[in-house]
This record gives C-alpha cells, sequence and structure tokens, in this order.
C-alpha cells in the first residue's frame, strides 16, 4: 500500500497523469544507481567484518532491538541486503502500476 499517496498533498498529486509520468521517469533514472547498493553493502561488509566481531567482543549487545542481535554479522548483512532488495522490487512493481 502506497500510504504516502494518501497523504493530504500527495493524494492530489497522484490524481494528475503528468505528476506520475514525473514519478515513473524519475524511477527510471534512479533505479540503476538503487540497485548497486547490495554490492556496496557486500564489499563494505567484507571490508568491516573483522571490526565489526571485535567490537562486538567488546560491547557485547545486551538488548534486542530487531533480532539482528540474535545473527551473526554475516547474516545480520544478508537480511539487511534481503529486506533492501524486496523492498526495491515492491516499489518497482508498484511505480509501474500507478
Amino acid at each position: 500500500m502506497w500510504i504516502i499517496k494518501h497523504a493530504i498533498w500527495y493524494g492530489g498529486l497522484f490524481n494528475r497523469p503528468d505528476f506520475v509520468a514525473k514519478v515513473k521517469q524519475r524511477w527510471a533514472i534512479h533505479k540503476p544507481k538503487l540497485e548497486t547498493i547490495p554490492d556496496f553493502i557486500a564489499r563494505t561488509a567484507d571490508e568491516i567484518e573483522e571490526s565489526a566481531n571485535a567490537n562486538c567482543i567488546q560491547w557485547p549487545i545486551w538488548i534486542q532491538v530487531n533480532k539482528d542481535e540474535t545473527l551473526s554479522f554475516r547474516d545480520a548483512v544478508s537480511r539487511m541486503t534481503d529486506a533492501y532488495q524486496t523492498r526495491l522490487r515492491w516499489i518497482d512493481e508498484n511505480i509501474s502500476k500507478l
């Protein structure tokens, strides 16, 4: 569900074909850049994994916020990447339906 489509100003804008066309145009421009983020995450994870593991030894996590705390570094990175890619696909599919 596109909650923003029902916000006070955006609701009216999304009823305008010219606005929807601009949204689709901007998405087409920026989507390729957004698709590179999982690779950036993977490269960055490779660079910081040793430090992240040392950080967890030095500063143990004692509260649970989103369950990432119970995962290994690699599993948490994988979960974040999967969530990002799921969201990106959802946005892409729903922008095409506007």
